[in-house]
């Protein structure tokens, strides 16, 4: 007969005591577990012997899930990778249209300063013209005045 003993496997809100297989109690060469609280209801025997999962069972089963949550968080390991390159595009992205606008800015300002310039050239340039005008009515009127006092010969067939 060998002697029983116990091993304590502390999960999420219980622990688990696994006892061998070859125990007395247990005709079907199945462990029972016992919880720290058992289910209201069921009596000490009834929690001690119904059957479950033998401890290599869940370890298994924790295992699983374990691999499962390392596999979902490589996926989001991945997905903010991923994000964090995006936004290392979009940063240069950024930094490029910035550059972009501040050149065009420059270059508004430039061709702004061209048309009040040429505006101003535009304002001289019909100041000058206005002026020329006068003048030219001025000599027309004189070239009217001196043509009237000029004794033209008429020109008859």
């Amino acid at each position: 007969m060998h002697p029983t003993y116990k091993e304590i496997y502390w999960g999420i809100d219980e622990f688990i005591e696994a006892i061998p297989a070859d125990a007395s109690f247990s005709e079907a060469g199945h462990s029972a577990i016992a919880v720290k609280a058992p289910p209201e209801g069921l009596c000490d025997y009834e929690a001690a012997t119904r059957p479950a999962k033998s401890f290599t069972a869940r370890i298994d089963e924790l295992t699983d899930g374990n691999v499962e949550l390392e596999v979902e968080l490589e996926r989001w390991k991945s997905a903010a990778s991923q994000a964090e390159l995006l936004n290392r595009e979009l940063e240069a992205s950024l930094e490029a249209a910035q550059s972009n606008a501040s050149s065009l800015q420059r270059e508004n300002e430039r061709i702004s300063e061209n048309c009040r310039r040429i505006a101003l050239a535009a304002k001289g340039y019909h100041a000058q013209a206005s002026q020329a005008n006068e003048v030219l009515k001025e000599i027309l009127g004189a070239f009217e005045s001196a043509r009237a006092k000029l004794p033209l010969p008429s020109l008859k067939p």
